[in-house]
C-alpha cells in the first residue's frame, strides 16, 4: 500500500452524497422502511467505490527496462511491463517523462519517455490512477521502479566548430586542430572499422573496390588531437549548457579526423580518456558530474576549456 493516496472525488460523487443525505432526513422524518434500503444502498456503494480502486492499484506490479543511452530532451523508448489488477487504470511515467496511457488489462508494450536532463538514470518513477469500477473517488499510486541497468542521458550537443576560439586557454595548446607538420605517407589500404577518421577514407579505392577502404599512415603522428577539458561546477542549467558545448566540440574535432580526449570529473574522482565515437562522448558526459575539478591533461596538441560559470 505504499505510495497509495486519494486522488479526487468526482462531482458524481458529489451527487450520490447528496442524494444519500436528502433520502436520509426524509426517511427518518416519514419513518419510511424503503428508503432506509435505499440509503444503506447508496452507502454500500460509496464505501465500493472508495475501496475497489485502492485495491486494485495496490495489486499491480510494474517493471521497465530501459536501453542503455539516451539524450536529454529527445524521446526514448522504455518498455513498461504491467502485471496485477490493471483493467481501466491510467499510467504516466513521471521521470523520466511521458504522456498517460490507458491499461487495459495486464501486459508489455513500449512507452516514449523524455529525460529531461543529463545523467544516470537509475530507476524510474511511475504514477498510476484508478478510479474503476464506479468512477466516484480516483486513487493514485507512486512507485519508484529500479532498471536493471542504469540509463546514459548525454548532453544534446551543440552545432560547433572544433577550432578554439579567441579567449582558449593561452600558450601552443592552443594552436588550432591541425597536427605539427609531417608528411602524410600511405602505406596502403585496408577495410574500413568502426572509429576510423573520416579524413582516412579513400573515396578512389572505395568505387573501385565497392566498400568503404580507409588509408594506413605510416607517421601516424600526424593525426591532430584535441583535449576538451569539461568543468561544471557552478550553476546547474550553465552545466548544462556546458555539457552540451562540449558535446558539440568533441563530435566537431570526431568528423575533422582528430583524436578526442575528455576531461572530466566522475563520482570516482577525475578522469582522463580518449573517445572514438558519438556513443562515447555521449556516455563520458552522462556521467561526468560537478563534485570536483576535471582531470589535468598533459599539454599535447589544442585544449578546449568548458566552464559552467562562462559562456
Amino acid at each position: 500500500m505504499r505510495g497509495l493516496r486519494p486522488a479526487a472525488v468526482t462531482r458524481h460523487l458529489a451527487v450520490v452524497a447528496a442524494m444519500t443525505l436528502a433520502l436520509q432526513v426524509i426517511s427518518r422524518t416519514t419513518g419510511s422502511g424503503w428508503l432506509v434500503v435505499v440509503v444503506s444502498g447508496l452507502l454500500a456503494l460509496q464505501g465500493l467505490a472508495a475501496g475497489l480502486p485502492a485495491l486494485a492499484l495496490a495489486s499491480i506490479e510494474v517493471s521497465v527496462r530501459a536501453p542503455r543511452d539516451a539524450v536529454a530532451g529527445r524521446s526514448v523508448p522504455l518498455t513498461v511491463s504491467v502485471g496485477g489488477r490493471a483493467r481501466s487504470v491510467k499510467m504516466r511515467l513521471v521521470t523520466p517523462a511521458a504522456g498517460w496511457v490507458r491499461l487495459d488489462g495486464p501486459g508489455t508494450g513500449p512507452v516514449a519517455a523524455v529525460p529531461a536532463r543529463r545523467g544516470l538514470v537509475g530507476h524510474v518513477e511511475v504514477e498510476l490512477r484508478s478510479a474503476a469500477p464506479f468512477g466516484l473517488i480516483w486513487w493514485r499510486r507512486r512507485l519508484r521502479v529500479p532498471l536493471a541497468r542504469p540509463l546514459e542521458v548525454g548532453p544534446d550537443p551543440l552545432a560547433l566548430s572544433a577550432h578554439p576560439p579567441a579567449d582558449a586557454e593561452p600558450g601552443p595548446a592552443a594552436t588550432g586542430l591541425r597536427a605539427q607538420p609531417s608528411p602524410e605517407l600511405v602505406r596502403g589500404l585496408r577495410d574500413y572499422v568502426p572509429g576510423d577518421a573520416r579524413r582516412l577514407v579513400s573515396w578512389v579505392a572505395t568505387a573501385r573496390h565497392g566498400r568503404l577502404m580507409v588509408k594506413e599512415l605510416e607517421n601516424p603522428a600526424a593525426t591532430p588531437r584535441l583535449t576538451v577539458v569539461v568543468d561544471l561546477r557552478g550553476d546547474e542549467a550553465a552545466a548544462e549548457v556546458a555539457a552540451s558545448r562540449a558535446a558539440g566540440l568533441a563530435l566537431a574535432a570526431l568528423g575533422d579526423g582528430a583524436e578526442v580526449v575528455l576531461a572530466t570529473a566522475e563520482i570516482g574522482g577525475p578522469r582522463l580518456g580518449g573517445v572514438t565515437s558519438a556513443v562515447q562522448v555521449s556516455r563520458r558526459l552522462a556521467r561526468a558530474t560537478a563534485d570536483g575539478p576535471p582531470a589535468v591533461p598533459e599539454p599535447n596538441g589544442p585544449i578546449q576549456v568548458v566552464r559552467a560559470d562562462r559562456r
